[in-house]
């Protein structure tokens, strides 16, 4: 299981310019306003694919 406060790319764009909410556990991405939380198994999926926490 991938998580969230360890992703450095953003699943849907593949910016970088990710910021992680601690408070809220999300993942919020600056460039494209995409917003992550719990993670289903296809986003956990997705989320490997363009990061480099595996």
């Amino acid at each position: 299981m991938v998580e969230v406060s360890k992703v450095k790319q953003c699943p849907e764009c593949g910016s970088n310019n990710v910021r992680y909410e601690e408070k809220e556990d999300k993942l919020y991405c600056n460039d494209c306003g995409e917003i992550f939380a719990k993670l289903t198994p296809k986003q956990e999926e997705k989320l490997e694919r363009v990061s480099d926490v595996i």
